[in-house]
Formats: structure tokens, sequence, C-alpha cells
């Protein structure tokens, strides 16, 4: 899980040249927040945004692999950014936007309920 800080700010920067984040420091990696939401990480100097059955097959297209958060663990719901979307801001932003858009719904799937 080590994340060199060389790969960890250029990451940020052209993440952040295309839309405000922050991250933070999280068992290893680096997760990286929107509004708020975690819509992708850094693990082991790799780029992996959120996918689910809403964006999932542009990764698989792109040969895109899932994460695993250890070798043994089952894959997460997190894919590897492929190197040309990093180096494309205009699609960048397009991949990121799907991306929150699954932390969007992920989220609001897990909002409490209101007592009566």
């Amino acid at each position: 899980m080590p994340v060199t800080e060389e790969f960890r700010e250029a990451t940020e920067a052209t993440i952040a040249g295309v839309r405000q984040i922050r991250t933070k420091a999280m068992f290893g990696g680096i997760s990286i927040y929107t509004d708020e939401l975690i819509f992708a990480i850094i693990d082991d100097d790799r780029l992996w945004f959120k996918a689910d059955e809403s964006n999932q097959v542009d990764y698989e297209i792109e040969g895109s692999e899932q994460w695993r958060p250890m070798p043994t663990a089952p894959p997460m719901g997190y894919f590897e950014l492929p190197s040309r979307v990093l180096a494309d801001p205009i699609e960048l932003e397009v991949w990121i936007e799907k991306s929150l858009a699954v932390a969007r719904r992920k989220a609001a799937a897990k909002k409490p309920k209101t007592k009566k």
C-alpha cells in the first residue's frame, strides 16, 4: 500500500486542475474527496476510481484492473484509471463526474432513516 510522495503530488495536482479536491491518508493509501465524497483512492502508486454497474464497463473496455486492498482480498468497487484519461483534462472531468455519481448514490443509500 505504499504511496510515494512524488506520485501523490503529481496525481493530486492533475486532478486538482479539473476539480477541487481534498485528500486524506488512510490505511497506507490516499483517499480523494470532492463534496465530502470519496471518489478515488491512490494505492501502490496507482490511481483507482469508484465504480459500479453504471460505469464499470468503461474500465472493462480499457482493460483496467479492479482494486484489491490486499492480494487475497476480494475485489472492491474501484478500478484503475487508464493513464490516457489522466492525461486528458476534459476526459478526466467526465470520469470524475461518473465516479462522483457512484459515490452520491452510495451515500444516499446509506443515509439513516429518521425516527417517527
